[in-house]
């Protein structure tokens, strides 16, 4: 069963475009994982994948990288 626990961003604005199809992962540290497809649109040849981690809960991200 899905539970939702809270609201807000994950991760931070992308720069350019729109984020596409974010996703969480808790890890066993505590650590949560994000990921998300950022491109001026979903179909958009531009598009990128992004990485970003928090060790706070989701409360602050850290800078997304593009693996």
């Amino acid at each position: 069963m899905l539970k939702i626990v809270d609201t807000g961003l994950v991760g931070p604005m992308p720069t350019s475009g729109g984020a596409y199809m974010p996703a969480v992962t808790p890890l066993p540290s505590g650590e949560l994982i994000g990921t998300r497809f950022v491109a001026s649109t979903l179909v958009a040849p531009d598009g990128r994948f992004e990485v970003f981690r928090s060790d706070d809960g989701g409360h602050t991200w850290t800078d997304p990288i593009t693996p």
